[in-house]
């Protein structure tokens, strides 16, 4: 089976190196802006896929049954696109009302347009009442020489259905002359799951409603049925790649594609586009980690689709750069320009039929040299065919495995005046060496007084590259019974250049542990955690880590108690000042009065604050002469010490 991976960030991943999109750069004179732009297209055909009408329109707020108007431009912001992915497919004349449907042409993922006119017996202002709305429903009636909107309810997951309510406009009323049509335009859109559609008219918004007919209200109007035109038809794809290039093997296992003759981009990237439809443009956000899940446009996830970058990018560093993927599905291909020679390189290409690859064999492109601080311009393609899709990446810098986050790569819709500002830096990767002691086979050693910060103390342990444990260096035996509750200490020496160059820095880590784990840097605890995790996850240290670090050699220790089964420990250190404010430290030291009242009081107004944080109490506290709040609510775990 195909992996199933985020169809679009799949593509991000080789983002280290991609940055383009198909969006108009910014003025010379404006700072450009950070993020790839992204066309995505999606292939034409004849079908009824209720969702593209729903991720269109957006997401609506409230219960199913909603009876407020929440966003009175939905269909201002929507219209245009849904026209895009429709078709017409049935029409009607000489009507005198409006239904949801036309005869026997019920369904999901359809729109209906009214045009015509509305008159009234009597003269006087009026409004649109609904009584139910599934899914949406706008009017317009000419007003002034211009056509007003007189009612909106355009929504894509909810719909209006509830007994004894009436849902008056919130847009203003509208002015009939005795026996004079005006002209009117009527939008229902029908999204998902039933289809529901009855309006009723009033001379004010405080007065009972009265249906059409009461109210002496007729129309003339024609009717245009739309359906959505998209479609899953994968076949349509084939049709344009070569197929058999390469070939799968007798198994017909796909993900048994060879590197050789995946070459097929440049005769069929036109041909493809031709066959799909425009769907929009958007910009992709400038990402700094390993970890993508943007999403396509939209919020789509299908099959059958292409998505098209144009960007720039810029190196921190330079050096030689080496682009590669351990899975792709279906397609991938990225080139990118030198902008003093114009020379274009294609760096990666994936490019086929039938085939793709998820079995972890990395697919590496064409080295290249960039510069540090220079916009080379960037286009890529990704294409997804049938059944699941997505990209991991990977790629070198000076022949060394790197992160994005330890790329220092920066995408933009515009080449970039300065070099990329610095705003993380690693102090060491995951698979460093280590000082490390155990509780011995018989589980009766224990670490020394200050093991943490005391040289005499750690360097005369052993050494050993992480990850420490039975998946690495096996200076941790679990095969057995005997081992159980035996205790790790490790420890690390890193060097800090200028402590005061990332004051206020995030400190983080991609770690993975098993079990009991509790990380310190120079001694004081920074990462507290009871059991294990399943696989190497980034985490925010101690809001205060940076404030513990020093000019100059610093340390980083970990003590671990092996409660049952494997064992396994490993990470990096990085600093950075991106947002991170996402992700939530684990710990939170504290060591004066004043820092204890702050806890609480941020506790006390929000008692999930601490939900799973542990509260490290690092020195005896004196409350003399302080108020004591005692905290409300607290969900986390208390290191009284």
């Amino acid at each position: 089976m195909k992996k199933i991976i985020a169809a679009f960030l799949v593509f991000a991943m080789l983002v280290c190196m991609v940055p383009a999109f198909s969006l108009a750069a910014p003025a010379d004179d404006s700072e450009p802006e950070y993020g790839l732009m992204a066309d995505f297209y999606q292939l034409i055909g004849v079908s009824d896929v209720s969702e593209v009408y729903r991720d269109i329109v957006g997401s609506d707020s409230g219960d199913d049954h909603r009876d407020s108007f929440d966003d009175t431009q939905r269909y201002d912001r929507s219209i245009e696109q849904l026209r895009k992915v429709s078709a017409e497919t049935g029409s009607a004349e000489n009507l005198t009302g409006f239904t949801p449907y036309d005869a026997g042409a019920s369904g999901d993922g359809y729109m209906i347009r009214w045009t015509g006119t509305i008159t009234a017996k009597t003269s006087g202002t009026y409004y649109f009442v609904g009584h139910k709305i599934d899914n949406g429903f706008v009017a317009f009636v000419k007003q002034n020489g211009e056509m007003k909107k007189v009612y909106e309810y355009w929504a894509s997951h909810h719909w209006f259905n509830r007994d004894g309510i009436s849902l008056y406009s919130n847009l203003g009323g509208f002015t009939l002359e005795a026996d004079t049509p005006v002209d009117v335009e009527i939008w229902y859109l029908e999204t998902n799951g039933g289809e529901a559609l009855d309006m009723a008219i009033s001379q004010s918004p405080d007065s009972g409603a009265m249906s059409f007919e009461e109210a002496g209200i007729s129309f003339s109007l024609s009717a245009t049925r739309y359906n959505t035109n998209l479609s899953v038809t994968h076949e349509k794809v084939y049709e344009v790649l070569p197929d058999g290039t390469p070939a799968r093997d007798d198994s017909g296992n796909g993900s048994s594609a060879q590197e050789a003759g995946n070459h097929l981009y440049s005769s069929t990237i036109d041909a493809l586009k031709e066959r799909m439809l425009h769907i929009g443009s958007v910009l992709v956000p400038n990402y700094e980690t390993e970890s993508f899940d943007y999403g396509i446009p939209f919020g789509r996830r299908i099959d059958d689709y292409l998505i098209e970058y144009n960007g720039y990018v810029t190196p921190t560093y330079g050096g030689t750069y080496e682009f590669g993927t351990t899975m792709v599905d279906n397609c991938l291909f990225v080139e990118i320009t030198d902008p003093d020679t114009e020379e274009t390189t294609t760096v990666f290409e994936f490019w086929a039929s039938r085939i793709w690859n998820d079995e972890s064999a990395t697919y590496s492109g064409t080295e290249v040299e960039l510069e540090a601080g220079k916009s080379y311009k960037l286009h890529a393609v990704f294409l997804e065919i049938d059944g699941g899709a997505g990209v991991e990446s990977s790629f070198k810098i000076n022949g060394e495995v790197n992160t994005l986050m330890q790329s220092g790569l920066k995408f933009t819709t515009a080449p970039m005046e300065n070099a990329p500002e610095i705003t993380t830096e690693y102090y060491f990767k995951r698979g460093a060496e280590w000082y490390y002691m155990t509780s011995g086979e018989n589980n009766d050693q224990t670490a020394p007084e200050n093991w943490a910060t005391d040289p005499a103390v750690y360097k005369a342990w052993e050494t050993a590259n992480a990850d420490l444990g039975e998946k690495g260096s096996n200076v941790w035996d679990t095969d057995d019974a005997a081992s159980r509750n035996q205790s790790l200490w490790a420890v690390k020496e890193f060097t800090v250049e200028d402590i005061d160059a990332i004051a206020g820095w995030a400190v983080m880590t991609e770690m993975f542990f098993d079990d009991n784990i509790h990380i310190y840097i120079n001694g004081v605890p920074v990462f507290i955690h009871p059991t294990w995790n399943e696989s190497y996850t980034t985490y925010k240290l101690a809001e205060d880590a940076s404030s513990l670090l020093k000019t100059g050699t610093n340390t980083i220790a970990a003590s671990l108690v092996q409660g049952h089964g494997g064992y396994a420990f490993d990470l990096d250190l990085y600093v950075t000042k991106e947002d991170t404010s996402s992700i939530r430290p684990t710990v939170v030291n504290i060591a004066t009065a004043d820092q204890l009242l702050a806890y609480v009081a941020s506790v006390n107004t929000d008692p999930e604050a601490g939900k799973g944080q542990v509260v490290s109490i690092n020195a005896d506290i004196d409350m003399s002469g302080k108020a004591w709040t005692p905290i409300n609510r607290f969900i986390g775990t208390i290191e009284g010490n």
